[in-house]
């Protein structure tokens, strides 16, 4: 399970370490680009203002769930790539893993927060860009609020990635 703010870097860890890259990859932003194409009233302009920004979380925080279970069930490896920002989220979902006998590992992908930042606000430029509403700024001040560290008692292993540091190539976890 990675945990981080959004832009943090947990996407390209996962994309660019072969352990990783080789687990099914249970990604929130797959979850919402699914379900933005799929569900009519979803569609609005994706900003944490947006009328479906609660319907959205919601359904992703279902669909995740029950991913999690299937996949899980069925012995198979899994990368949770998603900030997973919120201890009492991350309990459920680590539990799930629990019950099918997972080794739990989690990995904390950090940056600075000038970077982060300055990560954002390019993102928030490109969406301006290309007519949308900026969104990453925002979201990052609710994600703030909603953050819980991870607790040593959380995991069976919980790892320290900083993306501006360290090379997403040498993580090694097991």
């Amino acid at each position: 399970m990675t945990v981080g703010f959004s832009k943090a870097g947990k996407t390209v860890l996962v994309n660019k370490n072969k352990k990783l890259k080789g687990l099914f990859n249970l990604s929130t932003n797959k979850i919402h680009n699914c379900l933005n194409q799929n569900f009519q009233f979803l569609k609005d302009d994706n900003t944490v203002n947006g009328e479906a920004y609660w319907e959205r979380q919601f359904l992703t925080r279902l669909t995740r769930r029950k991913v999690l279970e299937k996949v899980l069930s069925q012995g198979i490896g899994v990368i949770n790539d998603s900030s997973n920002l919120n201890r009492r989220e991350r309990k459920q979902r680590l539990k799930i893993a629990r019950r099918y006998s997972y080794k739990v590992i989690i990995i904390v992908v950090n940056c600075s927060e000038g970077v982060l930042l300055s990560r954002l606000q390019r993102f928030d430029d490109e969406l301006a860009t290309s007519g949308k509403k900026r969104t990453w700024i925002n979201l990052y001040a609710i994600q703030k609020e909603r953050y819980n560290p991870p607790l040593k008692n959380e995991a069976d292993v919980i790892v320290s990635f900083n993306s501006e540091k360290d090379n997403p190539m040498s993580l090694t976890l097991w």
